[in-house]
């Protein structure tokens, strides 16, 4: 699933490309993907429209409109954004296309589990309502680790991936953070010190920041919208390396799950008691 350094790669991409520019038409060759609205409403809703903004929150992408109103756009595990000649025959797994005159651009996604969403008002939609903080704002600081970390038994790498505390990251990225900070995956969040909450968050920012910098992690499905890949999967150091050595003691990477996803750490530099 694309995260926060995926997300925010394309929204960046995106900018260039549709800020100012007027929404022709719009078709949703599968409604479900609209998950409740209804596509005559949702075409009507944003034909005509004039994108102002384009942002992220979380792993969301939610563009603003100059009439007002906006869309929610979550990429699921396979989701891409495209740009196609109108003339250009829509692609199999193409869930929306957006006619921008010149060009189209088109929404993939082949397993469906992203979601678009019309809306009128930012503040009525719920899964933006319940998110956490983000990683690069001021609210992001050692004393919120704690706060939110406070009375809580759960893993580390458990409450790194909820989104209700901070907003964005995802597997690959927890895995990273925790090796760089140094702290077990399976550490209790109660135990973490106002030390380790500081390198929590200094080490989340710096692993996300050279992230964005190489466009994002490809494993699988992840592709820009020039549909190049990205370049950080040269460069993790843990994730998906069970065997390897690892790069600072040697030790091979071990592998467990948590929460039902797989956390990769090393023993020696990751000790459960630190």
């Amino acid at each position: 699933m694309p995260e926060l350094p995926e997300v925010e790669t394309i929204v960046r991409e995106l900018r260039s490309e549709i800020v100012e520019k007027t929404i022709l038409s719009c078709q949703i060759p599968k409604e479900s993907y609209l998950r409740g609205q209804e596509v005559d409403t949702f075409a009507a809703a944003v034909t005509g429209k004039t994108v102002t903004a384009l942002d992220r929150r979380g792993k969301y992408i939610i563009w603003r409109f100059a009439e007002g109103g906006g869309t929610l756009s979550h990429l699921g595990m396979t989701g891409k954004y495209v740009k196609l000649s109108p003339e250009t025959e829509s692609p199999k797994h193409t869930v929306a296309r957006l006619g921008f005159g010149e060009f189209d651009l088109i929404l993939e996604d082949a397993r469906r589990f992203g979601r678009l969403l019309y809306f009128d008002r930012e503040s009525e939609v719920l899964p933006l309502q319940k998110m956490g903080a983000e990683p690069f704002s001021p609210e992001f600081n050692g004393a919120y680790i704690l706060e939110q970390f406070k009375n809580r038994k759960r893993a580390v790498k458990e409450l790194l991936l909820d989104q209700t505390i901070i907003a964005g990251l995802g597997n690959i990225y927890a895995s990273e953070i925790l090796f760089r900070a140094k702290l077990h995956p399976l550490k209790s969040g109660e135990t973490i010190d106002a030390s380790q909450a500081e390198e929590l968050v200094s080490h989340t920012r710096k692993v996300l920041e050279e992230a964005i910098a190489h466009n994002g992690t490809t494993i699988s499905d992840y592709k820009r919208v020039d549909e190049k890949s990205g370049e950080f999967q040269n460069f993790l150091q843990v994730y998906d390396k069970e065997g390897q050595p690892c790069p600072i003691c040697g030790d091979s990477i071990k592998r467990i799950v948590t929460g039902g996803r797989s956390a990769y750490y090393c023993e020696r530099c990751q000790k459960k008691q630190q």
